[in-house]
């Protein structure tokens, strides 16, 4: 499931690269919300450190890791108030 979520990910970030002349996808919250867990579940995982000879945040961090990492999808992607559902 994973792959295929990532898979889909990918789609929808090529999608808003198009010409200028074409309208950009929007991304739903729901897509936001799962490109961000993914992100950050994988940014984040613990991993053993050989070199301090214990378990640590992939991203070099001391376990647990509260480090604030950018999400992959801009703010201008997100569906406005104002758009029909």
């Amino acid at each position: 499931m994973r792959r295929a979520v990532r898979d889909r990910l990918v789609a929808v970030s090529l999608s808003t690269l198009r010409d200028e002349g074409e309208q950009v996808r929007r991304v739903s919250y729901d897509e936001y919300l799962l490109a961000a867990a993914l992100t950050l579940a994988r940014r984040h995982r613990p991993v053993w450190s050989w070199r301090h000879w214990r378990r640590v945040c992939r991203c070099g961090a001391d376990l647990p890791c509260r480090s604030r990492h950018l999400i992959p999808i801009n703010r201008g992607h997100w569906p406005s108030q104002d758009d029909p559902r």
